[in-house]
């Protein structure tokens, strides 16, 4: 899925924090996930 995913189109993207998040790791191991940013950035896209 994130093969698609156009990094280059927002620099302010870190693609090694995206897989990270998308290996789920950070979940087995109970560690919080806070997603800042102003509206309309997807933060609620990515929480769903």
């Amino acid at each position: 899925m994130l093969e698609a995913f156009g990094f280059d189109a927002n620099p302010n993207i870190d693609a090694a924090t995206i897989h990270t998040l998308a290996s789920c790791e950070w979940i087995m191991k109970s560690q919080p996930l806070c997603l800042t940013g102003d509206s309309g950035t997807g933060k609620s896209h990515m929480l769903i």
